[in-house]
């Protein structure tokens, strides 16, 4: 049962477009996009898709290769490092106060969404915290990082990381990447 589950979401992930989820910004697709936006798209078309928006981004540009994981979100662990997992970045795309895009040789690696209303392709509603996430990815894969009161979550398989701040089991910054081998 639990294989025919594994091979359903694959599937699920697989089949949901890009056009889908850049016209759906609740939905999640871990490894792919969400909040409207698909990794891999070029700085130049977020920007145009931006033009006509009401948002005014803020655009910060680093001199040097930063870590989204290590210098921006300020996790230090021994399991989480950028030899083993990061995520390089040049150029960060600031979206009024839910999203943050991140570039790397103009290309979006990184996805950070500071809102939990929002849903998975696989049905799981983040309002219902970092528990209900675990229940469901379960623990396999799952590295675990905290930082003073923070922790974060980070299914690299999958392409998805879960920020908990005061790790009181909310989900305050769902992080989108590459899917990790």
């Amino acid at each position: 049962m639990k294989l025919v589950n594994t091979l359903l979401i694959i599937s699920l992930s697989a089949s949901i477009s890009n056009k889908k989820i850049e016209s759906d910004r609740s939905l999640i697709v871990p490894g792919k996009g969400g909040n409207g936006y698909v990794l891999y798209s070029s700085y130049s078309d977020i920007k145009n898709r931006l033009k006509n928006s009401l948002s005014n981004p803020r655009l910060i540009q680093q001199k040097r290769i930063t870590y989204l994981i290590k210098n921006v979100l300020s996790f230090s662990c021994s399991n989480i490092t950028t030899t083993t997992f990061d995520i390089p970045f040049k150029k960060a795309l600031y979206i009024s106060s839910k999203t943050a895009l991140f570039f790397n040789n103009d290309r979006l690696t990184a996805i950070a969404i500071f809102n939990n209303k929002k849903v998975t392709h696989d049905m799981i509603d983040l309002t219902k915290g970092i528990s209900a996430i675990i229940f469901r990815y379960g623990n396999k894969d799952l590295l675990t990082c905290k930082y003073k009161s923070h922790t974060i979550y980070v299914y690299l398989k999958k392409g998805i990381a879960f920020v908990d701040d005061n790790s009181d089991n909310s989900v305050d910054v769902i992080l989108i990447f590459k899917k990790q081998k």
